[in-house]
């Protein structure tokens, strides 16, 4: 076998660059479209260039799956390239406030939907300009680890065996 550095046959390589793209390809489609998916108490969504967990203690649905075309209005105020990550939690008693609010940021939008929902709700929104960072500075330093192996490999002799 040729002790070269042979990148393109890394699973290191392929498995980040598949990963890279995933998230890139999440992240351009969470512009346009809205997707859930509902497991018992438990939504997970990917909505407005960012991914979120909702929790909706009095839910009974086993498992369903949504995909919406999203077009924000104009008063809202979701157009930010860089959303800033939040928790929100349930502030109000179910039903008090709308479903929508008619202006305001992502924050404040999901902040009235947690509150209509009811007590012990909350949501988490990471953006994902969050998620790509950490997602490329490991797959880098695993290549940078792979690459150093593989040339400390080829620099070392080979033990003549032990006697």
């Amino acid at each position: 076998m040729n002790p070269g550095q042979q990148l393109h046959r890394s699973l290191t390589l392929w498995a980040g660059l598949i990963t890279i793209l995933f998230t890139a390809w999440m992240w351009w489609d969470s512009c346009t479209q809205v997707t859930i998916i509902q497991w018992k108490q438990f939504w997970t969504g990917n909505v407005l260039r960012g991914f979120y967990i909702l929790r909706v203690p009095h839910s009974d649905n086993e498992l369903l799956f949504q995909r919406v075309p999203w077009v924000p209005s104009a008063t809202q105020d979701y157009h930010k390239l860089f959303q800033p990550p939040f928790l929100a939690h349930s502030e109000a008693k179910e039903g008090d406030t709308p479903l929508f609010p008619p202006s305001g940021t992502l924050q404040q939008n999901q902040q009235a939907s947690v509150n209509r929902r009811g007590p012990g709700s909350w949501c988490l929104y990471i953006p994902y300009w969050l998620i790509l960072p950490p997602i490329l500075l490991t797959w880098t330093a695993l290549l940078i680890f792979r690459a150093r192996r593989r040339q400390r490999a080829i620099t070392l002799p080979p033990n003549e065996g032990t006697s």
